[in-house]
Parts: structure tokens; C-alpha cells; sequence
């Protein structure tokens, strides 16, 4: 019989210092940047953003999305 293992779930990104995080978003697109499973508001320090058009069906969906960024 084949031995099952436990998978460990540490999260050891959380445990780096903020700037590496920013640092690592600033390679995600914004949508994908902005939205984390935690609520860390870090992301609003990643100086780029990357709004690539495939992420929004059309212009209202964008609107939307950029008018929820801001509040």
C-alpha cells in the first residue's frame, strides 16, 4: 500500500516583508493584484498597474471595476 503523506499548508509568502510582496504584484496584472484571499490592502503600494484589456468584457465591466479600486 502506497503511504500517504500530509500535505503541509504554510503560507511563507504572508511571511515576507512587505516590499518583496509589493515587488512580486507588481508582476500580476491589477485585477489579479487586487484581489487577495486575505483582504491585505498591500497592493495599493505596487507602483504599476496593468490593466490588460482581456480582463474586462467591455468598458462598463472596466468602469466598474475601477470605480470599486477607489472606494
Amino acid at each position: 500500500m502506497a503511504s500517504q503523506r500530509s500535505i503541509l499548508t504554510l503560507d511563507r509568502i504572508s511571511a515576507l516583508p512587505d516590499s518583496v510582496i509589493c515587488h512580486i504584484l507588481s508582476f500580476l496584472s491589477t485585477k489579479q493584484a487586487s484581489s487577495p484571499k486575505d483582504g491585505n490592502p498591500l497592493w495599493l503600494s505596487v507602483l504599476t498597474l496593468d490593466f490588460d484589456n482581456f480582463d474586462f468584457e467591455d468598458f462598463a465591466t472596466f468602469r466598474h471595476f475601477a470605480v470599486c479600486l477607489g472606494s
